[in-house]
């Protein structure tokens, strides 16, 4: 018999990380075709956990600093939790736009990828951030535009003026 994995594996909207039983190592072929639900209870007698709801919630974590935290991150100037700033000084940052003065050096590593980024709503359904308008595609639609209807207005007025019959055939 062929060995099975568990794995996790994005929804189709991208929205939820799901696990899943795969027939192969790199987790991309489904045990069966219900995400390998029903080999897992089959084999185990129970559900899968995590086939149902994401592994990854939306709920937000509190980062203020609580007071029976280790004794070393009491004493800084902030009311930050430990966990929060490393992740924080982790993370990529866009700091361009931040006021003067916020920042000594703005981090702006990141911003050209978060520019680029998908948005994932509330539904799950993934969108992208609004498209910037490009001058020179708008200008080609208007040149074509107003080419078209000179086009067509000069074929009227030619159409009048050789005095075509009302019952004649293009």
């Amino acid at each position: 018999e062929d060995a099975l994995h568990v794995g996790p594996y994005c929804a189709e909207q991208g929205g939820a990380i799901y696990l899943g039983v795969f027939s192969d190592d790199t987790c991309t072929e489904f045990a069966d075709e219900y995400g390998g639900k029903t080999t897992f209870k089959e084999l185990t007698g129970e559900a899968l956990p995590y086939s149902e709801e994401s592994i990854v919630g939306a709920e937000c974590v509190s980062c203020v600093e609580q007071q029976n935290e280790d004794e070393d991150n009491q004493d800084d100037a902030d009311r930050v939790g430990e966990q929060c700033e490393q992740i924080y000084a982790a993370a990529g940052k866009c700091e361009e736009n931040l006021p003067e003065g916020m920042v000594d050096e703005p981090n702006t590593g990141a911003c050209n990828y978060m520019e680029g980024i998908k948005i994932a709503r509330a539904d799950g359904i993934m969108s992208f951030t609004a498209k910037k308008r490009n001058p020179v595609v708008t200008a080609f639609i208007v040149i074509f535009a107003m080419a078209f209807l000179a086009l067509g207005f000069y074929v009227f007025y030619l159409r009048k003026r050789i005095g075509v019959k009302k019952n004649a055939l293009l």
